[in-house]
């Protein structure tokens, strides 16, 4: 399992130059150590200058709609990254929380470019509210979700399961990518490329029976990110359908082993040099905005000595 993803690689040979107008870098008082961070990137450790992750990070290019500082993403039904990175869609994935409901909905999502939601009888409302936002035509049921089947705008339809219901949604052939432990789960959502037509399916989860049940085609759309998207982080603990959302979004999810900059160089090396500027954190165990903020600054003084 990728334990980051591309955020880091062509950052890691970088050699930004500051362009002008941008908001100023921090440069280490002469004579300062510049620390060595070695962040992993597929497992495999890359040392690289703190200085220069922090010029790279900063030389991001992102869409002027997202604010000039971190922001957490704390919900964990997908409604906040659905409401913020989607202004519509026609197509809508809501799954319930049993491991393989997610995961399967995860991997559509993030296929189908769709923004998905978890449901529960707690966020009927919210859920069906979120869907009539985004003005959907076609939204497709994964597991036990308590909204009732329409033929009318939008079309509401169960998902069968199996390979071959995959097929008749997306008329792609579907190929099983097994995750071995519940913690792995977000991380290999976070892998998929949202072009290779690929389903995870949880070793430690049962699986529902296939039907053999007429599904409408589920549109498969376009990245919305103009590939302007912030930097976007994740960890073990993130919400799978928030990494859903971001990566359905275009975003590119960096995987950290750990969420705090402070103690782990590759979350260092994915958020140096943004405590002022775009990032999208994925999760509660990131903190509040002002908390991640604060942890990037003080991680960034004890990087430079």
């Amino acid at each position: 399992m990728r334990s980051s993803v591309s955020h880091l690689l062509p950052a890691l040979v970088l050699v930004a130059a500051v362009a002008a107008g941008c908001a100023p870098v921090h440069v280490p008082p002469p004579g300062s150590p510049v620390r060595t961070l070695v962040p992993l990137v597929d497992g495999e450790p890359h040392p690289v200058s703190a200085e220069e992750m922090r010029m790279a990070n900063r030389d991001t290019v992102v869409d002027p709609l997202f604010p000039s500082h971190p922001v957490v993403s704390d919900s964990p039904d997908g409604l906040w990254t659905s409401e913020n990175l989607f202004k519509s869609s026609v197509s809508v994935i809501v799954s319930d929380s049993a491991p393989d409901s997610l995961a399967r909905a995860a991997s559509l999502a993030v296929f189908a470019h769709a923004p998905m939601l978890v449901y529960s009888p707690e966020s009927h409302a919210a859920v069906t509210s979120e869907i009539e936002r985004l003005q959907a035509r076609r939204v497709l049921l994964v597991g036990e979700v308590g909204i009732a089947q329409s033929s009318g705008v939008p079309t509401v339809f169960r998902d069968p399961g199996g390979l071959t219901a995959l097929g008749k949604l997306t008329a792609h052939k579907f190929e099983e990518r097994a995750v071995d432990k519940p913690e792995d789960l977000p991380a290999a959502v976070a892998a998929l490329d949202g072009v290779t037509p690929v389903v995870l399916v949880p070793r430690w989860a049962t699986h529902p029976v296939e039907t053999d049940a007429d599904v409408p085609a589920l549109p498969i759309q376009t990245r919305r990110d103009g590939l302007n998207s912030p930097v976007t982080v994740a960890s073990a603990a993130s919400p799978v359908a928030a990494v859903a959302n971001a990566r359905a979004y275009g975003a590119e999810v960096t995987f950290l082993d750990d969420p705090d900059p402070r103690t782990s160089d590759t979350a260092l090396a994915a958020m140096i040099g943004l405590a002022d500027q775009p990032l999208l954190a994925l999760g509660r165990q990131f903190g509040t905005e002002e908390e991640l903020a604060a942890a990037i600054r003080e991680a960034e003084e004890k990087s430079t000595g």
